[in-house]
């Protein structure tokens, strides 16, 4: 394998030859090593931000979702604890961003 062809896989980290594909998140894409596409498995912090986006974990998912992030967890050696509280923190996280947001607009005279 050429070295100049390796990347570090957005799942795994490695260094290893990767291919770029879309994410079944939404509509981006990550480089993915053979390993990880093959696992079906995502981004750990990409997995977190979406799931945050959509609700608390696990009362605010799809039901349909839980078996796909329990897969990710596993590969990851995250416990659903752990998950929990990355996506408390992310959800605090966007959550003071759009304060933040909101009072620079309303201190700059914009109402939406």
């Amino acid at each position: 394998m050429n070295d100049d062809l390796k990347r570090a896989c957005s799942c795994c980290g490695e260094e290893k030859e990767v291919s770029v594909a879309a994410s079944s998140l939404g509509a981006f894409s990550f480089a993915y090593c053979a390993d990880c596409l093959t696992a079906g498995v995502e981004p750990y912090g990409a997995l977190v931000s979406y799931i945050a986006c959509a609700g608390n974990y696990p009362d605010d998912i799809n039901p349909r979702w839980l078996d796909f992030i329990k897969h990710n967890l596993e590969f990851y050696d995250k416990t659903e604890e752990q998950f929990k509280n990355d996506v408390k923190e992310a959800n605090e996280e966007m959550n003071q961003h759009f304060r933040q947001m909101a009072s620079q607009t309303k201190n700059q005279g914009i109402d939406f």
